[in-house]
């Protein structure tokens, strides 16, 4: 899959061309070379090196291989984080199957606007919702506004995150570890919280699924210099 080109994809997919490209960041970007090498990659698997993107992609590809086995699909989904990059991609991606989606943003509601509108011009269901949800405060509003305006959440994708300025780790704070941790993985128990609160057949709910989107730095570490966003993931 990693031979695939941005414009077969794109073809595939039916995203737009805006909601593959890489995205501004909100802190540094991690533009690392995801490499495999023939020696080390499983038989059959094409030796890739892609940057930027290639994460996006991959994982866009993945999810419509997924949905393509259920081409219909019901309820709402929670997307935190999803005014661009592979929140917005999976937003729209799901909303063409079926799914009503929320459209979580903490400080850009234009972006939000034109998900939701790209959403809704495709005859889809959107809402876009403003929440800070690294904060118990806000992971409560962000359900309360879905229970308002859309309905009892079905599913959750736990997708807000950050990348910060490289640093290495003599340079290191607590304030900026802390960030990182209650962003990146705070803000994913909260939400899990409030979802579970509601899909939970305990409480009344029929049950629902979660996904809390992870990273490749999981496995491969920071690199030197991100080792917070690495450890957080």
């Amino acid at each position: 899959r990693f031979g695939r080109t941005q414009r077969s994809l794109e073809e595939d997919i039916g995203l737009p061309a805006h909601l593959l490209a890489p995205p501004a960041p909100i802190c540094h970007r991690h533009q690392n070379t995801v490499e495999r090498s023939e020696k080390s990659a499983a038989p059959g698997t094409r030796r890739a090196q892609n940057t930027g993107n290639s994460l996006l992609i991959v994982a866009i590809w993945e999810l419509n291989s997924t949905l393509r086995k259920s081409r219909t699909m019901t309820g709402i989904l929670v997307v935190t984080g999803a005014s661009r990059g592979i929140g917005a991609a999976t937003a729209v991606l799901c909303a063409k199957h079926g799914l009503a989606v929320a459209v979580n943003y903490k400080s850009s509601p234009d972006r939000a606007a034109q998900v939701v509108a790209e959403i809704r011009e495709n005859g889809g269901t959107a809402e876009a919702i403003q929440a800070d949800v690294s904060t118990e405060a806000g992971a409560e509003a962000l359900f309360e506004q879905v229970d308002a305006k859309m309905g009892r959440v079905t599913a959750l994708f736990n997708n807000a995150g950050i990348i910060q300025k490289n640093a290495l780790i003599a340079d290191y704070t607590a304030d900026m570890v802390n960030e990182q941790l209650t962003i990146n993985v705070t803000s994913q128990f909260l939400c899990a919280r409030e979802a579970i609160l509601r899909m939970s057949t305990s409480t009344g709910g029929s049950g629902g699924a979660i996904v809390n989107m992870s990273s490749a730095a999981a496995k491969l570490g920071g690199g030197g210099a991100l080792l917070a966003y690495a450890a957080s993931k």
